[in-house]
């Protein structure tokens, strides 16, 4: 650099490895530069990579979309431990308790009560509006029998219902953004014009996130430093005659 100085980025393990040698547990300014010194007077310490704007741009797009994906699957967890509590024969009646008429006929009928109070020709509407002509009159007459016998707790003080509609809303919201997300993020994965969708199963968006945590693949020397890289590598463990791999 103009001053003559070489700037290395460090991975916090490396220099928290080294801190386990002091016996005293401290973490100040000052030690925290001396670990740092003795790692680099040691040779041990190895620079970490810093990826290009764009790969680090596409990073962040995938690890976002993830956290929201993973948001969302947490609240389908809580809202059909809910639905196990009030309305238990709910999820046999749809092929998936979040398909389009699921979540229509929630979002407007969230407890056997309101379903079995339901107006008949109301109900038939929205099923049929949400699942393009495929559930008719039959389905609401299915949905309403059901709620007449389910031996769901009653909800008495709307509590579950009102939980209810937060989740499925949440819910809606997240997947609606994670979507978004992924159409940003297929569009600029074309930049790239990177080979790994055309491996089976792999599409783009598993395809980005590779390519976005892995970066340039030619700074590993062998496939068996990026199974390393990726934490994959099973670990020795020997002791005298003992061995184990983890």
């Amino acid at each position: 650099l103009k001053d003559g100085y070489t700037v290395m980025v460090l991975n916090p393990i490396q220099s928290h490895s080294l801190r386990e040698l002091y016996i005293r547990k401290a973490k100040t300014d000052a030690r925290d530069s001396l670990v740092i010194a003795d790692l680099v007077r040691f040779g041990r310490c190895k620079a970490s990579n810093v990826p290009q704007d764009k790969i680090l741009a596409l990073r962040e797009l995938c690890r976002s979309r993830a956290y929201l994906v993973d948001m969302a699957a947490d609240l389908k967890r809580k809202l059909i431990a809910l639905l196990d509590r009030i309305f238990p024969e709910y999820e046999s009646l749809f092929d998936s308790v979040f398909s389009k008429a699921s979540i229509a006929v929630l979002s407007k009928y969230s407890t056997p009560q309101k379903v079995k109070n339901a107006n008949l020709r109301k109900l038939t509407d929205i099923l049929m509006e949400s699942s393009n002509g495929h559930f008719g009159e039959w389905k609401a007459h299915q949905l309403k029998e059901t709620a007449c016998s389910s031996f769901g707790i009653d909800d008495s003080c709307g509590v579950y219902s009102t939980l209810l509609g937060m989740f499925l809303e949440q819910i809606l919201s997240l997947t609606a953004q994670a979507d978004s997300l992924e159409k940003q993020i297929s569009v600029f994965f074309q930049e790239f014009n990177n080979p790994l969708t055309s491996i089976p199963g792999v599409g783009t968006v598993l395809a980005a996130t590779i390519l976005s945590e892995i970066g340039d693949i030619t700074r590993f020397s062998s496939a068996d430093k990026l199974l390393a890289y990726a934490g994959l590598d099973p670990s020795v463990k020997q002791s005298g005659e003992f061995k184990s791999n983890q």
